[in-house]
């Protein structure tokens, strides 16, 4: 279900329900029904009184079906308690509970969702806190059971309370540094609790790197010395927050050293991880989740080689030759040193999982779920940061434990499989990529859904479906054809029945609203587009007439085709809104390419009505407004109005939608801004995502509350120049080592004129794709293989802001190294690559958009 968070399960505990039914192992029994609690999912914090979703799954791993009944079924309940070791005190009060109304048969599982309304533990003595939440089913006894010592589990903690909680939620760095280096991390920080978070006066909560040699950080404590006295892991650089709203997250520029644990054994491989508010300037609801460890990180002098993509066709047939590609990188901090005779190897696999055995090379002890389909020799070095993509020929064959069955297996390669290079991590030379199709059967695939954006409830739709098929036989016959199914859901997870079950049941989250068969047999690589007819029932655990639910499309349902893959017959097509109500959308956003700081501007903004009932409306009061941001991430979260603290992000600008807008109508509006820096803007950026949101004072009663903001386009702010190229001009085609001459613009879209002893530099590439390597200070002739340099010239004029330049650049056809003969290839020009002018944007600085022939 959207928006909840997934509680940190620490699986059974020996707690009880304290009641009239003991959780005792029962009578032995021979045969009989046995229901546990698998998975609980709930807010990670609630307000005491509020009402909040949750969802129980509960499977029956018993030898006898239990019967569902609405009435007089097993109860599934939630509880907040003091002591998750404790039966559960007699008088305490569930948070909410369910029925499960539905034969559940022997290893068959449910997914209910309930209603729970929060309050502390009635045994609570501080009130506001975190506390175990547990699920039971069955505490009444209404089932007996083959077991009744499992029906307990222990879901992590639920904060009950009014209060902030800070959590990491990621950390990126490189993958490998130099002991002593300094290095760039992100971090990302999100308040999860129910109040906003401090950080508006100092001192302010910080978030604080640290480098460890075992899984798990032990944060400093009020108790312990600051930092700690933990030999396993050091502190290696901390940023201070500014205050975050409820349900906001920022990323943060951490500035890491790459300085060694105290208990360290030299160069190697270590843990990074994240805590938040080490120093406990918060008072936060949860203590428990501000350590975040997210993997590790090499520390010293060396390569590392690292598959990061692998590609082969979606089905081949067994025995058959095809080509896969395998990109390999350098992620180390030196290059690989082998000499001619003594290459590492590039190995490709099919298993049948997607776990990869590499042997020892002197092992003879071969795996049975992995077979080896060949290698080539990575016959080249790379320096650090470097990539290459190697296509490999190889024969299609199944691991043994496959009995030579047609079938799906995860196509997997490795690096350095015979061990030649010393590597800084030898962790990271295996990458699993998806399945493939090994044999020769049809392969149905739903490509495309189209739908509209919003349709009344329980009224007819059509949907638009277009499946292929991608195996290597023809589908079905005229006597059976495959279904298309349509469903509604009310998450992203759908279920898609399966007919060999006892009870081919839909999940109440769910529903079945439309099916059409295909008109005809598709061959190999053919698609057809079915019209599906649908009507907009809501699934059964809805609890609201209007809302959002996702439409998904799944073809061959029934089984009908004996397919080569049936893990990808489904497709989830995104949200649909159902019911009566308007859908406001932000469907564009745009202002000038630059402004001074605190300058006035003007941007447009254009929003849609894509629901099924007039917008404008609702209140004759208050008109919905539509707000101007700055974000320095391309992602943008608006702060719960309703929701206690100091607001989040400050708005630029804005205007009032003054004019119903009817279904399917647009309104373009004028917006008044000024350039206004965040309150705390990231380290060294002048570049701000410029965003629009609509109905920021939730004026408008929508069928769709998550698409109202639009992340628009980079805006420079501040005093600089911003150099692009607007024009390349060249011949259609030039011979291979000829001269000629292209016509490059430069224009400058900052807000001051270039420097007068700058001289930025204007280069010219030839190049196989459109991402071209370019150079930097770091690295001023990068090792790129299809790419070449081939003519430059400088700016030798300031270019005041505003004005555009054209240069004739004389240039030298040469042929990419890894190109071979002629063809076309783009031709690139990028302006200031060695960061002569130190400008307000550095990311628009190429244009590759023109083809170039090269001939004879």
């Amino acid at each position: 279900m959207a928006g909840l968070v997934p509680g940190c399960d620490v699986g059974e505990a020996p707690l009880t329900s304290g009641g009239t039914h003991s959780l005792s192992v029962s009578a032995a029994l021979e045969s009989g029904a046995d229901l546990v609690v698998t998975e609980v999912s709930a807010p990670a914090n609630v307000m005491p009184g509020q009402g909040f979703p949750a969802t129980v799954k509960v499977c029956n791993q018993g030898t006898l079906a239990v019967d569902g009944d609405s009435y007089s079924g097993p109860r599934v309940e939630l509880f907040v308690v003091t002591d998750a070791t404790a039966p559960i005190p007699p008088g305490e009060m569930p948070l909410g509970s369910v029925v499960l109304d539905q034969t559940l048969f022997p290893s068959q599982c449910v997914t209910k969702s309930l209603w729970g309304h929060a309050h502390p533990p009635f045994d609570a003595q501080q009130g506001d806190g975190a506390y175990p939440l547990v699920a039971i089913v069955d505490r009444a006894g209404v089932v007996q059971e083959l077991r009744e010592d499992n029906n307990v589990r222990v879901s992590g903690m639920l904060g009950v309370g009014s209060g902030s909680d800070l959590v990491v939620t990621g950390v990126s760095a490189p993958a490998n540094v130099m002991p002593g280096q300094g290095f760039p991390a992100r971090v990302t920080v999100c308040n999860r609790g129910t109040y906003a978070s401090g950080g508006y006066a100092s001192p302010r909560p910080r978030v604080e790197l640290f480098l460890s040699t075992l899984p798990e950080l032990t944060p400093p404590s009020a108790s312990t010395p600051y930092p700690g006295t933990s030999p396993s892991q050091v502190s290696i650089g901390w940023v201070e927050l500014e205050g975050l709203a409820v349900g906001q997250c920022v990323t943060k520029n951490v500035y890491g050293q790459a300085m060694l644990p105290p208990e360290a054994q030299g160069e190697g491989t270590y843990y990074l991880g994240a805590v938040v508010d080490t120093t406990n300037e918060e008072q936060e609801l949860r203590e428990d989740n501000n350590v975040h460890v997210e993997g590790r990180v090499g520390v010293g002098d060396g390569s590392d080689l690292v598959v990061t993509e692998v590609k082969g066709p979606e089905n081949v047939g067994n025995g058959q030759s095809f080509t896969a590609s395998v990109k390999v990188c350098n992620l180390g901090t030196a290059s690989t040193g082998s000499g001619s005779y003594n290459w590492p190897r590039v190995e490709l696999y099919l298993s049948t999982d997607t776990g990869l055995t590499i042997l020892d090379p002197s092992s003879l002890d071969l795996p049975m779920d992995q077979v080896s389909l060949g290698w080539v020799y990575l016959d080249q070095n790379l320096s650090p940061g470097q990539c290459v993509t190697k296509n490999m020929d190889a024969e299609s064959s199944v691991p043994p434990a496959a009995g030579g069955m047609d079938g799906a297996y995860y196509l997997g390669a490795a690096v350095d499989t015979s061990n030649v290079e010393q590597e800084l991590r030898e962790d990271n030379n295996v990458r699993v990529g998806s399945l493939m199709g090994v044999g020769y059967r049809a392969d149905l695939v739903v490509t495309e859904v189209g739908f509209p954006a919003s349709v009344p409830r329980r009224q007819g739709f059509t949907a638009s479906v277009k499946v292929c098929n991608l195996g290597l036989a023809a589908s079905g016959n005229a006597s059976s054809r495959p279904w298309v199914l349509l469903f509604l859901s009310m998450d992203d997870e759908v279920t898609v029945p399966d007919p060999s079950s006892p009870s081919p049941g839909m999940p109440m989250e769910q529903e079945a609203i439309g099916w059409v068969e295909l008109s005809q047999s598709l061959a190999p690589g053919q698609c057809e587009t079915v019209s599906v007819p649908a009507s907009a029932e809501t699934p059964p655990m809805a609890d609201a007439p209007n809302g959002a639910y996702y439409l998904a499309a799944a073809v061959d349902v029934m089984n009908v085709e004996q397919e080569l893959r049936e893990d990808n017959n489904l497709r989830v097509g995104g949200l649909m809104g159902v019911g009566d109500g308007a859908d406001l959308v932000v469907t564009d956003v745009s202002g000038p390419a630059s402004a001074s700081n605190g300058q006035n501007f003007t941007a447009s903004v254009t929003v849609c009505n894509q629901g099924t009932m007039p917008a404008g409306l609702a209140s004759s009061f208050e008109l919905t407004q539509v707000l101007l941001y700055f974000s320095s991430e391309a992602t943008f979260t608006m702060p719960e109005q309703s929701m206690p603290g100091p607001a989040g992000p400050m708005p630029i600008g804005g205007v009032y939608l003054d004019q119903p807008l009817y279904p399917g109508q647009c309104v373009t509006k004028s917006v008044d801004a000024q350039a206004w820096l965040p309150m705390w803007p990231q380290t060294n950026t002048r570049a701000y995502h410029l965003v629009a949101a609509v109905d920021t004072n939730r004026v408008e009663p929508e069928l769709r509350e998550d698409n109202n903001v639009r992340v628009g386009g980079l805006m420079g702010v501040g005093n600089g120049a911003d150099l692009v190229v607007s024009a390349v001009t060249a011949p259609a085609s030039v011979g291979m080592g000829q001269g000629f001459t292209v016509s490059v613009t430069v224009c400058n879209q900052g807000t001051l004129s270039t420097d007068t002893f700058s001289s930025p530099l204007v280069q010219l590439f030839l190049s196989m794709d459109t991402e071209v390597t370019l150079p930097t200070p770091d690295q001023p002739y990068p090792h790129s293989m299809d790419q070449m340099l081939i003519g430059s010239v400088e700016l030798n004029q300031p270019l005041p802001a505003g004005q555009c330049v054209t240069e004739d650049v004389n240039a030298h056809a040469g042929r990419p190294p890894e190109m071979q003969g002629p063809g076309a290839l783009y031709l690139a020009a990028a302006v200031d690559t060695m960061n002569a002018e130190q400008e307000l944007r550095e990311d628009n600085n190429l244009r590759a958009d023109t083809l170039l022939q090269l001939t004879y």
